[in-house]
């Protein structure tokens, strides 16, 4: 027989809520749960604003509602203020509209609804792995195993019976003389799993640097409720009408530890080198030729937790870290609206999407041990972890589940 104990190893399941706030992300300027007053004329009113390729919100031609839309998908609606002389707007979340299991129709929720329903997701996961632990098991090793096989692809195309995916993943390994009972036994042993709940907090709770499933559930809940914060972006409209806009930078918190100082980037997703002064950087990206050269301002944490999915995922949510917030001023000695001017894609929507997407306010983890920007390294624990460029989009993972439950895959990090 076959052995797949080793293999089950890498699987570490984990159940989590994965949100798109396409107006909420990023540099996280605001805060704070009551809009400001609003002052002096609505310069917003009836536009659109194209934050990168994918993302939009959408503001009304009448009050001061908007709808953020995440590839052409309602996502989430509220209300915003504006301040014609400081040139910025606020937005506050009221509904959203999430990709969850049960919200096939993507039905409204407030705060309080989509809480609740985003802790029945969990829920739901941790009771159908306690009813089926084994048989949970045996569908992930099958569909781990299978579907790295060639020929298994090509076996499942070809195949019109009854079976689902996963029930033919455990047939047809099966059929090739794969022990699927045995390496789960055998993995269950070497990992000291001896229930379903050792096996929720090892691989759901542990990896966020907590130690049972109410912590858990307490972290996701906060995850949640962070969507329906303020988020205040400083705009501008250029010639043509087109809005072009940047988050606010959030407060510096820590002292200064950056001016003075040039770090290089780890090229995991941001290349060249940084120099910082008291509150302006310079990257320069050496890919380019000539070299990229972006100016901006900065802020930093140094003692930053992370309270987003990305960070909690990849860093344990107990862990503390050095933190630079960049907001670019000018890409190629350009400022944000003369890149706009001297763009020459098809429409001003392109044109838009591309400087807002370029322009975007993004977070990194600095080390000043390594003077490393983007810093990736295996942490005390062994476990692989790195920094992941917190612009405006996420990773996306897609997590398999057995399909006969109705519990959907779902997606670590949306984009």
């Amino acid at each position: 027989m076959k052995k797949l104990s080793k293999l089950l190893g890498i699987i570490a399941l984990v159940a989590i809520i994965g949100f798109s706030m396409a107006a909420c992300d990023g540099g996280g300027g605001g805060g704070g749960t009551s809009l400001p007053q609003s002052s002096g004329t609505n310069e917003v009113l009836g536009k659109t604003l194209y934050l990168d390729w994918d993302d939009t919100i959408v503001f009304a031609n009448t009050g001061t509602t908007f709808e953020v839309f995440d590839y052409d998908e309602l996502y989430s609606e509220g209300s915003y203020s504006y301040n014609s002389t400081n040139k910025t707007i606020t937005l506050a979340i009221e509904y959203i509209y999430p990709w969850w299991y049960g919200n096939d129709n993507k039905t409204k929720m407030n705060k309080t609804q989509a809480v609740n329903a985003g802790l029945k997701v969990v829920d739901d996961q941790i009771a159908y792995i306690r009813a089926n632990f084994d048989a949970y098991l045996r569908e992930m090793v099958a569909w781990e195993i299978a579907s790295g096989e060639n020929e298994f692809w090509s076996d499942w195309n070809n195949y019109n019976g009854p079976m689902d995916e996963d029930e033919f993943a455990l047939h047809w390994l099966e059929e090739k003389g794969f022990d699927i009972n045995e390496a789960v036994s055998e993995w269950k042993t070497e990992n000291n799993i001896t229930n379903a709940d050792s096996y929720l907090i090892r691989f759901y709770v542990a990896p966020y640097g907590l130690s049972s499933l109410n912590a858990y559930k307490a972290l996701f809940k906060g995850v949640i409720e962070s969507e329906f914060t303020l988020t205040t972006y400083d705009y501008q409209i250029a010639t043509d009408g087109s809005l072009l806009a940047q988050e606010k930078l959030p407060a510096n918190k820590g002292t200064n530890e950056l001016q003075g100082k040039t770090f290089s980037s780890d090229g995991w997703d941001l290349y060249g080198t940084y120099s910082f002064t008291t509150n302006i950087y310079t990257s320069t990206d050496d890919w380019y030729d000539p070299p990229l050269v972006v100016t901006g301002t900065y802020t930093y944490d140094t003692a930053y937790k992370f309270k987003d999915l990305g960070g909690v995922a990849w860093y344990g949510s107990n862990k503390i870290f050095k933190v630079v917030w960049f907001k670019p001023t000018t890409i190629s000695g350009q400022t944000m609206l003369q890149y706009y001017e001297n763009l020459n894609y098809s429409d001003a929507v392109d044109n838009a999407r591309e400087t807002n997407g370029r322009f975007w306010v993004y977070r990194q983890v600095y080390s000043l041990d390594s003077n490393i920007i983007g810093r990736r390294d295996y942490d005390d624990d062994d476990n692989y972890s790195y920094s992941s460029s917190e612009s405006l989009n996420r990773s996306v993972l897609n997590v398999p589940q057995k399909k006969s439950t109705k519990l959907k895959p779902f997606n670590l990090f949306k984009k």
